[in-house]
């Protein structure tokens, strides 16, 4: 979903959409399947990955695994290691992740722990007081010890807490972490037939949800609200929460 339809579509609910929140639409809207419902990469083994470079910083990287795909002459099921020494290559692979998990998580941990988004990392070109900055048009900020200690903290409660979900419990769980984090940022009312009418056209657009026509009332509204409900429903009855 791009900014223009995020646009077009809050503006026709008469919603006022904040950059932040172009960025929960973002997070919550592409799903390509709906059977897994599932955002791309484990965060958790990222921050762990991340903490382990810092921890091992200035010894070698001793990669090992099995082969499974073996290129001429090699033995597939054979093992296979590699030394990685060089510390610029470290260095940017420790970058690589922490963009890796700021693009993946895109918006959730400052809904969740209330943070800022990280800003692109700042280069600096000559000799201070007279030095001049340029952002980096790749790598964002790493995360410190303590944001990724509560990142692995809280994905690890999540993976935890899990529960197994139907087809319809996965779709609720979505619609009702988006309706969640447009309600705690003032965005949505209470007017649950609008709200999660609004909800329903995002599935609309994504071509997960039939469209039934433009509208938030009468027999449309009502049908789209049932509908987002229902599967919120689901979600809730299968996971043991309560709304």
């Amino acid at each position: 979903m791009n900014d223009e339809q995020i646009k077009k579509l809050t503006e026709y609910y008469g919603y006022t959409i904040s950059e932040v929140v172009n960025k929960v639409l973002s997070f919550y809207s592409p799903i390509d399947d709906i059977e897994d419902c599932i955002i791309g990469g484990n965060n958790r083994q990222i921050a762990e990955l991340i903490k382990f470079l810092r921890s091992c910083e200035g010894s070698p990287l001793k990669i090992s695994s099995t082969i499974q795909n073996p290129y001429k002459g090699q033995v597939k099921g054979s093992n296979l290691s590699f030394n990685l020494n060089d510390k610029y290559t470290l260095l940017y692979l420790e970058q690589l992740l922490n963009t890796i998990l700021e693009e993946n998580q895109d918006g959730l941990y400052q809904f969740e722990f209330n943070w800022n988004f990280k800003e692109p990392i700042k280069h600096y070109k000559g000799i201070a007081p007279c030095y001049e900055t340029e952002e980096d048009s790749f790598f964002t900020e790493p995360y410190t010890d303590e944001e990724l200690d509560k990142i692995i903290e809280s994905e690890k409660e999540k993976e935890s807490n899990q529960p197994k979900l139907t087809k319809n419990g996965k779709i609720g769980r979505i619609c009702y972490s988006f309706y969640k984090a447009l309600k705690l940022q003032g965005i949505l009312g209470n007017n649950k037939t609008k709200d999660y009418s609004f909800i329903y056209d995002i599935l609309v657009i994504r071509g997960k949800a039939n469209d039934i026509g433009k509208g938030f009332s009468g027999t449309i509204g009502k049908e789209k609200c049932q509908t987002i409900r229902n599967w919120i429903n689901a979600y809730l009855t299968q996971s043991g929460k309560t709304e």
